[in-house]
Parts: C-alpha cells; structure tokens; sequence
C-alpha cells in the first residue's frame, strides 16, 4: 500500500483525489490546500485527513505526491 497525499482541492484535485481514492494499492491520507473548505469536502468523500505542507512534508510514511494546484502556484 502506498500512502499519498494530494495538494490541490480544486477541480482537478478532486477528479485526482477519486482516482486515487480508488486504487487498490493506494491510500489517499491527506489533503493540502490554503481553502478549508475545498479540503473538507474532499476529506470527508476519502476519509483522508487535512494538513499544512510542512506536515506532508516531514511524514516519512508518505510515498507519494500529487500536485493538482492551479498552475500559476507551481514553482517553475
């Protein structure tokens, strides 16, 4: 099993974070993004947790990292 974590609960965030949800080798366990809100409707369809960067970051039991941000946040 995989743990992964999803920056981005926007549109396309919420399109990744089903398929993830879906997959049979990966736990989605959390969701990073600046709109409470946007992260809690995602969380509660996922049963992923809400976290800030730095928490993702440091969690050395993630394994992977989808970035679904608006691409004007990505760093170039």
């Amino acid at each position: 099993m995989i743990d992964a974590a999803l920056f981005g609960a926007g549109l396309i965030g919420s399109v990744h974070a089903k398929n993830l949800a879906r997959h049979p080798d990966v736990r989605l366990r959390t969701i990073v993004d600046p709109r409470r809100d946007a992260a809690e409707r995602i969380a509660a369809g996922t049963g992923a947790e809400i976290a800030d960067t730095a928490t993702v970051m440091n969690d050395p039991s993630i394994k992977a990292v989808v970035i679904a941000s608006a691409t004007r946040t990505h760093a170039e």
